[in-house]
């Protein structure tokens, strides 16, 4: 008689709108990233499951819950899966509770925040500490004393959000033609503009900077779904004994939080809501494909 771990999982988020063929998936604005190729494109150029959870899926929630390393299904990494974990999966049963409606998930809109390559924020939050690191270590300290000079205070007594406000307030009064020069000089032009001309477009050229970036796209998709349901995973008293030491908490997909509820005996189990994961078809096709299923 074999015993299964019930792991139930809600927000499984999955973007797009094929999967509910409202909208084409095609209108994501989410981003494919891997560093290992220099590869930056947008989602839908790339390869997807036709299904929302496949066996590599579940097989990296079996990797986390045995305190192992998932492995990317769509991205190139230096480690394999474990064949063992790997198998279990394949013998694995899956559930998604989600209504439908004429065979088709629902879906809703949400705010996405994500990190993109070039999405670079446009909020200025200067401090010292952005500063140093953008004007590095040569220029940081010519820098403050070129600038406590002309304001007569000492800088370590004020947040830079305080100077910045001062040197708005008397740039028009006071020389500060020695700090622009210097700036200029060093090829520092844009954070003299930032601090002397209030040209906002170039403020983004100075979070660009590799020291300094700061980067957020928030945007909305309009057809994300939030899967819901259980997994049913065979296991021995040896593997409960592992996954005891690794905290029993996973996510599946993007965000979706996966949680033991308790482990069954395979009589007490109506295996007839379930699919047998090994089953379920793993074709990859395009995002901008109508053949979804």
């Amino acid at each position: 008689m074999e015993n299964f771990l019930v792991l139930n999982f809600n927000n499984a988020v999955l973007f797009g709108g094929n999967y509910n063929r409202f909208k084409k998936r095609s209108e994501t604005k989410d981003r494919f990233v891997d560093n290992n190729r220099k590869l930056d494109m947008k989602r839908q150029d790339t390869l997807v499951f036709s299904e929302p959870i496949t066996r590599y899926q579940i097989s990296n929630v079996l990797h986390v819950l045995f305190g192992e390393r998932p492995v990317p299904s769509f991205r190139v990494v230096p480690y394999k899966k474990k064949d063992y974990l790997f198998d279990k999966a394949m013998k694995s049963y899956l559930k998604i509770d989600n209504y439908l409606i004429n065979d088709k998930f629902i879906g809703e809109k949400r705010q996405h925040r994500k990190f993109a390559k070039n999405a670079w924020s446009t909020q200025v939050q200067l401090t010292w500490a952005k500063v140093e690191a953008y004007l590095g270590d040569d220029l940081y300290p010519t820098f403050k004393t070129i600038l406590s000079n002309i304001l007569k205070i000492n800088l370590e007594e004020h947040t830079f959000v305080e100077v910045y406000t001062k040197i708005k307030k008397t740039r028009d009064d006071l020389n500060f033609d020695r700090l622009k020069n210097f700036l200029i000089e060093n090829k520092k032009g844009t954070f003299n503009r930032v601090l002397f001309l209030d040209e906002l477009d170039k403020i983004n050229q100075y979070t660009m900077s590799h020291k300094v970036r700061r980067i957020q796209n928030i945007s909305i998709e309009e057809n994300v779904i939030k899967l819901h349901g259980s997994i049913l995973v065979p296991v021995t008293y040896d593997d409960i004994d592992v996954i005891k030491k690794f905290g029993g908490l996973t996510t599946l997909l993007d965000g979706g939080m996966v949680y033991i509820d308790s482990v069954k005996s395979e009589n007490d189990i109506n295996f007839n809501e379930y699919k047998l994961v090994g089953e379920i078809s793993t074709k990859k096709i395009n995002y901008e494909s109508k053949d979804f299923v």
